[in-house]
């Protein structure tokens, strides 16, 4: 590990071995499935596993520095024993290091974008969980096997588009009304990925568009424009569950018909009767506490 540019001869001693450390604790509780992936001891294999992650995790951001000014010592400590957690839950995504490896740098990518400071690392962390299950339980729909093939990247594209609509809900600032930030923005883009593997097909087709003409991100619009809106009285109607109930409904039914639109606010930002209506009849299904629709 000491050859591995983000541990580095420089760097101090005890940070090479809080990341081995944090590597065998995410480990050893799959220890016999792990080591029937080869003859090679637990700590191999987590060495390996753990210099894909990293390795991984540079590429992605565009190398160890970067990736070093996003996270702290202990904030990569923990991202990393995150990923190889759910990794060793699907000892078949270690036994495929490039596949592994792929994963890491497409999230990575996204992490370091110009936008990537809208989720704190903790939110990286956990949203790095989701990203790590589905992709393990869903080989090949949210990360293909080639990352020189854009159609293949749908999770990186999914959560970039999100980092874009997220930076312009926010662009009026706290009194703007947005609401698409921390944990808000997380648990939509994980209701997203979790959504697409249901309809990968699907999902390509939201995402498939230039800018101007992302089903995903026109979708996100409308919602975040609805919530901005407020009553007669001067007062927002809607808050931050609403944005994830309205939302979560409405990308249920997106994925089911792609050619669905929805008109929830017009050119003037104004809430449509349409739009009005469609809201008041998500919100009266969903169960109270959960966010579930009934």
């Amino acid at each position: 590990l000491r050859q591995n540019p983000v541990i580095g001869a420089g760097e101090r001693q005890d940070f090479g071995l809080a990341l081995a450390t944090a590597a065998l604790n995410a480990f050893r509780g799959n220890a016999a499935q792990l080591l029937g992936l080869g003859d090679s001891p637990l700590e191999k294999v987590a060495s390996s596993a753990l210099d894909q992650v990293l390795n991984g995790l540079a590429s992605g951001i565009g190398g160890p520095d970067p990736l070093k000014s996003i996270f702290s010592r202990t904030q990569l400590v923990s991202l990393v024993e995150t990923i190889l957690k759910e990794a060793a839950n699907q000892p078949g995504l270690l036994g495929n290091s490039d596949e592994l490896r792929n994963i890491v740098t497409a999230l990575a990518s996204t992490i370091g974008s110009a936008q990537g400071k809208l989720l704190t690392p903790a939110n990286w962390t956990s949203l790095a969980a989701t990203v790590l299950q589905q992709a393990a339980i869903n080989p090949g729909r949210l990360f293909g096997f080639d990352l020189d093939d854009p159609r293949q990247e749908l999770a990186t594209r999914a959560i970039s588009t999100f980092l874009n609509q997220a930076a312009a809900d926010l662009a009026g600032g706290r009194a703007g009304g947005g609401v698409l930030f921390g944990q808000t923005l997380m648990r939509a883009i994980e209701t997203t990925l979790i959504g697409f593997v249901s309809n990968p097909a699907n999902a390509l087709k939201l995402v498939d568009g230039a800018a101007d003409d992302n089903l995903l991100a026109a979708l996100i619009t409308q919602v975040s424009g609805a919530v901005r809106t407020r009553s007669l009285e001067g007062a927002f109607q809607f808050g931050a569950a609403q944005w994830q109930q309205i939302y979560s409904a409405l990308l249920t039914r997106l994925l089911a018909d792609t050619n669905a639109r929805f008109g929830l606010v017009d050119a003037s930002g104004l809430l449509t009767s349409g739009g009005r209506t469609l809201i008041v009849e998500i919100l009266a299904t969903v169960q109270p506490g959960t966010g579930a629709t009934s």
